[in-house]
């Protein structure tokens, strides 16, 4: 499942060790549901359609060209 956010302000995430994934102030970005979460809880991102579901990252079959 993924949402869209918007930062509030600069953050980072460390999904594990070594690893940091870093968003600026004003970015939209469609982020894994542990991320928005997180950045929720921290205050750093707001949703940008509070009113839309999760989406799926699985790609659809028919978004597959080869088929």
């Amino acid at each position: 499942m993924a949402q869209k956010v918007r930062f509030k302000r600069d953050w980072e995430f460390w999904p594990r060790p070594g690893v940091v994934m870093m968003y600026a102030k004003g970015e939209e970005k469609r982020l894994p549901q542990a991320q928005v979460d997180a950045a929720l809880a921290d205050k750093a991102a707001e949703l940008v359609d509070p009113q839309a579901k999760p989406e799926d990252d699985t790609p659809a079959a028919s978004d597959n060209p080869s088929t």
